[in-house]
């Protein structure tokens, strides 16, 4: 069974079969799928485009979806590797617990956002554990000339995952959101200086922390569309967002779907992106996968051996973040306010 946790909140599933024979990734390095899971009652695989002979699902209209990072893609072996964050509850989180060989799967075509309009520079990025998956197969592409400072918001410590770049790489790790507390990731993107400017920003994360981190960028550093990608991943409080957005009239809906389907907002600059609900792009080309064996040897990671270290670890930065008023002023109950903001070094 090709099924391996990663700590205490991360679940890793390879994922293959015939049907990834020519899948094609799109070498975008924090690229995502939309995965159809099957029916825990049947097993089938439903999809709103498939056949009823082939998904006896499809015919009640039972399916679930959601969008997920391709970790890995191994086209040799057809094998592709997806990192599930696993907690109560959640349909796809209790498939991951639970999911057995020889099952199957339903995946479009790749789609991604991280696009510098160079490789190397100084770069900043910010996410919730979501994000880990594709913050680690950036870090792994990026060029020995790079120097990226990474804020990574987790629930608990024995939640931290494994980051390596070749380039310079410092990480600083706060403890919180992740549907626990309120996300502090906008409160540390305000607490970092003006006069060092990143090249470019990449930011995933909860649908309202990525409002008010894009809000930052463009509001008070000024930045360039081109200059950053701002991704919400998941929504907190799914469920009523979508009982809200059902009681909305039709023609309202319409205008809403034309005003995220244009990507531009009121000042002409792209628009908010989310992968959170429903399909934000037409699948032209789905596949059905199966999962197998073999996760070692196909993680698709470049990790170089002569990678280095970040040469200091931000200090001024996390006292900052630790006298921030706002989310970041007040620590989760049972927990001391030291404790909220981490950084390390990361060792490679």
């Amino acid at each position: 069974m090709s099924r391996s946790a990663l700590n205490r909140g991360m679940v890793r599933i390879v994922i293959g079969g015939d049907g990834l024979y020519d899948y094609a990734s799109t070498g975008i390095a924090d690229e995502f799928a939309r995965l159809y899971f099957p029916d825990p009652e049947t097993g089938s695989v439903g999809h709103p485009d498939l056949p009823a002979s082939i998904s006896p699902a499809t015919a009640t209209g039972r399916y679930h979806s959601e969008v997920y990072t391709i970790r890995a893609f191994c086209p040799v072996k057809s094998e592709i590797v997806i990192d599930f964050v696993v907690h109560e509850g959640g349909k796809a989180s209790e498939w991951a617990q639970n999911a057995q060989s020889g099952g199957s799967l339903v995946l479009t075509s790749p789609h991604g956002l991280y696009l510098p309009p160079s490789p190397g520079g100084r770069q900043l990025a910010l996410c919730d554990a979501t994000g880990l998956p594709a913050l680690a197969r950036i870090l792994e592409t990026l060029p020995e000339d790079a120097h990226c400072l990474a804020i990574v918001e987790i629930a608990d410590p024995s939640h931290r995952y494994d980051l390596r770049s070749p380039g310079r790489l410092e990480t600083i790790w706060l403890e919180g959101g992740n549907g626990v507390s309120p996300s502090r990731l906008a409160a540390a993107l305000r607490a970092l200086p003006q006069d060092t400017l990143p090249y470019y920003v990449w930011m995933a994360g909860e649908q309202k922390a990525a409002r008010a981190v894009r809000r930052h960028l463009r509001q008070h550093w000024r930045l360039p569309a081109e200059k950053y990608a701002v991704v919400g991943y998941w929504i907190e409080n799914r469920e009523k967002w979508m009982a809200a957005w059902d009681g909305i009239e039709p023609a309202l809906k319409q205008r809403i779907d034309a005003a995220w389907a244009s990507g531009r907002d009121r000042d002409g600059r792209g628009g908010d992106i989310s992968v959170a609900g429903e399909p934000c792009v037409r699948n032209d080309r789905d596949r059905r996968a199966s999962l197998t064996g073999g996760v070692a040897g196909i993680s698709g990671a470049r990790h170089a051996s002569g990678a280095r270290h970040g040469a200091r670890r931000h200090q001024g930065l996390v006292q900052a973040i630790a006298a921030c008023d706002g989310p970041l002023g007040g620590a989760p109950s049972g927990r001391s306010r030291s404790g909220l903001a981490r950084r390390e070094r990361t060792a490679l």
